[in-house]
């Protein structure tokens, strides 16, 4: 029998110049359906983040409402499921919103912020003449 596959993604241009990127692996009898719960939080939750470095500080309290979330929906069991998942945003200040958030960025700045939960991880890649190198987080 083919197991259903439970893992969800997301990746979002936004209209501020920023980027969002998660991907959801769940687990369990309703991991499908948490991963689904999950993407839809998440993907709508990173958008509205602030830019610059309070992004750090306000992610990981993101996943965590997530998680809280995806504990009451009446809709999950989740004491037969779960979920891991890693989430990013990539942003760039503009001449106009670096000088008007007081983000700390300087202009053409770009900014990676990191979260995870679970046994997940992102490795990033720099291109280097023909081949890529990974970078440590």
């Amino acid at each position: 029998k083919d197991k259903e596959n439970q893992d969800t993604y997301f990746c979002s241009a936004h209209a501020d110049g920023s980027a969002s990127c998660g991907v959801i692996d769940g687990h369990g009898r309703h991991g499908a359906a948490a991963s689904t719960v999950l993407h839809t939080l998440l993907e709508g939750a990173i958008p509205c983040l602030p830019g610059g470095r309070s992004a750090a500080s306000v992610l990981p309290e993101v996943l965590l409402a997530a998680d809280a979330a995806l504990l009451l929906d009446p809709e999950v069991d989740a004491r037969l499921c779960g979920a891991t998942c890693i989430v990013l945003r990539v942003s760039s200040s503009s001449p106009s919103s670096s000088a008007s958030s007081g983000s700390g960025q300087k202009m053409g700045e770009r900014r990676l912020v990191v979260a995870h939960a679970g046994d997940c991880r992102a490795v990033l890649g720099r291109r280097a003449a023909d081949s890529w190198q990974a970078v440590r987080l």
